[in-house]
């Protein structure tokens, strides 16, 4: 089955979703992953916790997922597309 990573980059908090095929393995909230609310080093340290976190409550290694689904306003904004890209990029090969 594949294993999908879906993410809710809000202002104050990030809400985190870990499944394989239809089956929720694991959920998490941390802090604002958007350069935009946070400086680039928060939004790193936060991502990198829900990443950690999710791994160890699921079971499954976050570099095997298939797919990654991020919804967040700003996204048209090039810092706001290109960090969140390049940090799940950075996670996932």
């Amino acid at each position: 089955m594949a294993i999908v990573l879906g993410i809710d980059a809000g202002g104050t908090k990030t809400d985190c979703a870990l499944a394989e095929g239809e089956r929720i393995r694991a959920r998490v909230q941390v802090g604002s992953i958007k350069p935009l609310r946070v400086s680039f080093d928060k939004a790193a340290e936060h991502f990198a916790e829900a990443v950690s976190r999710l791994e160890q409550e699921s079971g499954l290694a976050v570099a095997q997922v298939a797919a990654v689904c991020i919804g967040t306003a700003g996204v048209r904004l090039p810092q706001t597309a290109a960090w969140m890209c390049g940090a799940s990029r950075s996670r996932i090969q």
